[in-house]
């Protein structure tokens, strides 16, 4: 008898180890025999890993989803550019006025009106690159400007010479001066009418007028700066008078309404 119980507790441990065993070594030739497969993605691939559930106190029959075995990509890891929650385009400072008191008077009236037409964001100024660029240059060319009698009482001012390529690192904005810039002394903007039928207005103004002055001032800044294409904003036209009577037409179309507002 004492025998007989031990060689059937001997069998029922047999029994009961092979059971845990079955369960252990259920999940893992299922895991071990699963198809490996990989995603193209842009992200470089994940080694392999292997996952599988911990057999609860409840073990099913059917292994569950998780234990199966896949060779899946690392997740994706993409640079893209998150705009912020509100993108905010701070304008540039525009550059104070130049010191009135060193001007001639003869262009000072010119160069103040000018400067009070391109500083607020306008039409006009938009043309000229925005307010910041547009006094930047102007307040350049100005400073440049000299006063001596030219042959033809028809040319109020005229650039010539050379011109050197002047670049804003802050703005990245490319504009060009010429070696000499000169007022007419005999000429429109110098306060001497001009004689004949033609040429007695800039534009649709008398030469003698503000509008007339200021319009003169933003011809001239057209032939410095440059359009979004990388053209000049306004083609040389020294030589050709019916280029520059269309160059006046062209800033005309664009700051009518600011010129017109000088007479306020």
């Amino acid at each position: 008898m004492r025998l007989q119980r031990v060689l059937l507790l001997f069998v029922l441990a047999m029994s009961i180890e092979m059971t845990t065993s079955a369960q252990t070594t259920f999940i893992q030739p299922d895991e071990a025999g699963a198809p490996a497969f990989h995603m193209r993605s842009l992200a470089p691939l994940a080694p392999e890993i292997t996952t599988a559930a911990e057999p609860s106190a409840n073990t099913s029959a059917e292994p569950s989803a998780a234990t199966t075995t896949t060779v899946e990509p690392a997740a994706e890891r993409v640079s893209v550019p998150v705009a912020p929650a509100e993108a905010v385009s701070l304008p540039l400072p525009v550059p104070t006025p130049l010191n009135v008191s060193a001007l001639e008077p003869t262009y000072m009236r010119a160069y103040l009106d000018t400067f009070r037409i391109l500083k607020d964001d306008n039409t006009c100024s938009r043309f000229f690159g925005g307010s910041s660029t547009a006094v930047e240059v102007l307040n350049r060319l100005t400073g440049q400007l000299k006063r001596k009698p030219l042959e033809k009482s028809t040319i109020a001012i005229r650039m010539s010479g050379d011109y050197i390529l002047v670049q804003n690192h802050k703005t990245g904005v490319t504009y060009r001066l010429f070696d000499e810039a000169t007022i007419n002394s005999r000429g429109p903007l110098s306060g001497i009418p001009l004689g004949g039928s033609l040429n007695t207005s800039i534009g649709r103004f008398p030469t003698s007028t503000r509008e007339a002055k200021a319009l003169m001032l933003l011809h001239e800044l057209g032939h410095l700066m440059r359009d979004s294409k990388g053209e000049w904003l306004l083609p040389n036209d020294g030589k050709d008078l019916k280029l520059s009577v269309r160059n006046t037409e062209i800033v005309e179309e664009h700051c009518l309404k600011q010129l017109l507002g000088l007479a306020e």
